[in-house]
């Protein structure tokens, strides 16, 4: 059972997601859509919105949230917490019920319109953790780790390549939305697309146009993507960064096909 997410188009390349789910004799998928997830699942399950949906969470302190709907589920979707007590034969079933049990507050409490009032729940902060760091060790560490990358020799024909979350459409997620996918990138002020994005140095190293976009192959760890270039002023040299989220085939009609997909050549050790 996989509850939300969509393993299949953002996990590594190497893992190859696809043909792990296919043998399995029966998965399930909880999620907003049918993606490309729920393409190679037994079942697909829809997911309420998190605006139709109860549940909590805890702040960069602990402190703990209620999250609250603002309508009932429209469509009939149901929220993992809901699935779960599902499968695990749950005596509650609703999401409201489980987040009251796991607070230990009853809804005629005052404790709970207090909760649902400012949101929080008082004293569930954590305590500070006091730590302690040795400077040698840290030192250590720093100096390993520049004697793995002075180790490293880059040129035009060996290069670095950054993987980063797209700005508008973050990791595909919102590939669908026709307002992010119009939005100019705010460096390349490319819409609707990503690209390579190389040092103008680097490019001519390489023999590319500077002034006109060209389709190169890249090559990593076995794998090929062949995407178009973006010469960008700032970017370092020897070094080549592409925005994930893009080339889905299972988003909706508006995403599909946009860009290309940079997880085809994103590896677990990248």
């Amino acid at each position: 059972m996989i509850l939300g997410g969509n393993p299949v188009y953002t996990a590594p390349a190497d893992i190859d997601f696809a043909k792990l789910l296919a043998s399995v004799p029966l998965t399930v998928h909880l999620a907003n859509d049918v993606d490309e997830t729920s393409e190679f699942c037994t079942w697909h399950l829809p997911e309420c919105h998190y605006l139709e949906n109860w549940g909590d969470a805890r702040t960069f302190d602990g402190t703990v949230s209620i999250v609250q709907p603002m309508i009932q589920p429209i469509f009939g979707g149901r929220s993992a917490v809901e699935v779960m007590a599902l499968v695990i034969e749950d005596p509650l079933q609703k999401a409201y019920d489980i987040v009251q049990r796991t607070l230990d507050i009853k809804s005629t409490d005052w404790r709970w319109k207090k909760a649902l009032f400012d949101g929080t729940v008082e004293k569930t902060a954590w305590q500070p953790l006091r730590m302690s760091i040795s400077a040698g060790n840290l030192n250590g560490a720093l100096s390993n780790l520049i004697a793995t990358n002075s180790a490293v020799k880059l040129d035009h024909q060996h290069l670095e390549v950054v993987f980063r979350t797209d700005s508008k459409v973050f990791d595909g997620r919102f590939a669908n939305n026709g307002w992010l996918q119009e939005l100019p990138d705010p460096m390349t002020r490319l819409t609707w697309d990503n690209a390579a994005l190389i040092n103008p140095k680097t490019g001519l190293a390489m023999g590319l146009n500077r002034h006109k976009s060209q389709i190169i192959r890249l090559k990593v760890g076995g794998r090929e993507l062949d995407i178009a270039t973006y010469m960008m002023p700032g970017q370092p040299e020897n070094s080549i960064s592409i925005a994930l989220g893009y080339g889905r085939t299972h988003s909706g009609n508006v995403g599909n096909g946009a860009g290309f997909n940079a997880g085809a050549i994103r590896t677990t050790d990248a």
